[in-house]
């Protein structure tokens, strides 16, 4: 009687068991489905009429519901708060102390625009915490291949219906917040918005090709060139000696390893072909497209020649460099605002990411910044081949700030620091999806 008892108790407790199993695999699954959604519509949803995209709302919700439930690690949440000090509560003081002084003042839109521009960089961060802890290497490598080719197509459509000038285009440049200049100058970064954005996606994306090679076909990256050849940015072409330093680094290091040797001669023909294929298209599409590509690129070069960091003509950007060092060099001027430069912040702010840091931290805070980025990306890698190349890929990103405010930038901004949280996750806390149990979705790993 008392084993007929324990078998139906164990029975029952089985059952209870499997219902739970199933619940939490259910809910991961949900949580990954979502996380992909949301990753995707960056590149995909237009903007509100409120000037929002859904992802810019989902995207803090999430991250919030997740620091609710305590489900983030203990280290994560440190170098956030570090981030979150440097970046938002330096330039808080900096205000207070500048107050004092005469010909400053205090503007709550240009606080709130700032903060909120600013706080995005951690909470991206964290949303890339949280998707490593439920998107795997192989589902990360999909949603890029994803990404790639929807913002190839939009360039390519966007292209297509400037250069046909069609209405549908006024209605996409609405939408999606095309700077209506581009087309003008025969250069089309379609969902980007603007060429340094889609220079800047290039860039970013070269570099997540490297890191995962293995897993893409050379396809993706002609996908990934093509994008940057139509918008034809400065900070694509700055770009290139960079992504060149980078690529002979990995092959000096594939070099000496047998299996990458017998990797790469394998799709050594694939490669070989599909860049023939792409240099016959390439020369096609300049051959028919001629003076479209030849205003491109005069237009370019005369802005580089008029201003280096701004390209606008004015030089902005390099004259409140100049006003900024001369009058507060070490630590700026933090979220006061001074009619010295309500032109030069309105305009030349967005143009340099150098003169924003001067602006906001000065010398010295801008040297802290690069300090903990620079730890940021050696840390989100897992060997030596991928400790140079983030490396090399922050280095980029800081020389190609001259010319364009990288961490900020509108969608691919937002994606850099997802991939950076979900990188640092990976290689520094060794996070991944196959941990996580039901105690560690309860109690967050901690």
């Amino acid at each position: 009687m008392f084993i007929n008892l324990d078998l139906r108790s164990l029975a029952k407790m089985t059952i209870i068991c499997s219902k739970i199993e199933n619940s939490i695999i259910r809910r991961t699954k949900f949580v990954t489905l979502l996380i992909c959604a949301v990753i995707i519509s960056i590149f995909s949803v237009p903007y509100m009429s409120s000037g929002f995209r859904a992802d810019q709302v989902l995207i803090p919700l999430i991250v919030l519901t997740f620091l609710l439930n305590n489900s983030v690690h203990k280290k994560a949440l440190k170098v956030v708060l570090i981030g979150i000090t440097i970046l938002t509560l330096v330039p808080i003081l900096l205000m207070l102390i500048r107050l004092n002084l005469p010909g400053f003042r205090f503007d709550l839109l240009f606080l709130i625009r700032e903060l909120q521009n600013i706080l995005k960089i951690p909470i991206c961060f964290l949303f890339g915490y949280f998707t490593a802890k439920y998107v795997s290497e192989t589902l990360f490598v999909r949603l890029v291949k994803i990404i790639v080719s929807l913002v190839l197509a939009f360039a390519l459509v966007t292209a297509a219906l400037s250069t046909l000038r069609l209405p549908q285009y006024t209605i996409l440049m609405k939408l999606y917040h095309i700077h209506p200049f581009v087309a003008g100058t025969g250069r089309f970064p379609g969902i980007l918005n603007q060429p340094a954005t889609a220079g800047l996606f290039f860039t970013v994306m070269s570099y997540i090709y490297l890191l995962y090679k293995q897993q893409f076909s050379p396809i993706y990256y002609l996908m990934i060139l093509l994008v940057g050849l139509l918008a034809t940015s400065k900070v694509f072409i700055f770009s290139i000696p960079f992504l060149g330093l980078a690529y002979f680094a990995l092959h000096c290091f594939s070099s000496r390893d047998p299996f990458a040797r017998k990797e790469r001669s394998r799709s050594s023909r694939a490669e070989m072909f599909l860049l023939l294929l792409f240099a016959v298209i390439g020369i096609g599409f300049v051959l028919v497209f001629f003076d479209l590509f030849l205003n491109s690129f005069s237009y370019l070069v005369r802005t580089i020649s008029n201003d280096p960091l701004a390209g606008r003509g004015e030089n902005f950007s390099a004259q409140s460099i100049a006003l900024i060092l001369t009058n507060f060099p070490f630590l700026g001027i933090g979220f006061a605002l001074s009619e010295d430069f309500v032109q030069s912040a309105g305009i030349g702010l967005w143009d340099s990411a150098i003169y924003y840091d001067l602006y906001f931290y000065g010398t010295v805070g801008m040297f802290v910044k690069m300090v903990f980025l620079t730890g940021l990306f050696a840390q989100s890698s897992k060997s030596k081949p991928e400790l140079i190349l983030m490396i090399i890929m922050i280095s980029n990103l800081f020389a190609i700030g001259l010319g364009i405010p990288v961490f900020g930038q509108e969608r691919i901004g937002d994606f850099l620091w997802i991939f950076i949280g979900y990188r640092w996750t990976r290689c520094k806390l060794r996070i991944a999806p196959h941990e996580l149990t039901h105690s560690n979705i309860t109690t967050g790993g901690n």
